[in-house]
């Protein structure tokens, strides 16, 4: 509706940023509301974004935009079938979160990938 409209633009404008998901679609970025891909209860991303569900599973209360280089470097070590190196090229980079959430395939081939 015009309201959830409005009331969405006021709170990203304003910096309210706790439910407002920003999304690297193919290179282009896109801000929607976490209540928006909470709307498919089984989509992949409604569980990505439920924090009830993170919480359930024990995860840490870091958000990946405030990832440290480490974190990061971390998380592409922990991905299954990515060699070691390629998780070093995001250390050497200093790749924070935020930087890793924009990482597009240009991106990528910039720091070696």
């Amino acid at each position: 509706s015009f309201k959830d409209e409005e009331h969405f633009i006021e709170s990203f404008g304003s910096g309210d940023t706790n439910n407002i998901i920003m999304l690297n679609v193919s290179g282009t970025m896109m801000a929607t509301s976490r209540a928006t891909l909470l709307l498919c209860e089984d989509s992949v991303l409604a569980q990505q974004f439920d924090d009830s569900k993170w919480t359930e599973q024990g995860s840490p209360s870091t958000r990946v935009k405030d990832w440290t280089p480490d974190d990061v470097t971390n998380w592409v070590k922990s991905v299954r079938d990515v060699p070691d190196d390629i998780a070093a090229l995001f250390w050497e980079n200093e790749i924070r979160g935020s930087e890793l959430l924009a990482l597009n395939e240009r991106g990528l081939e910039m720091i070696g990938v």
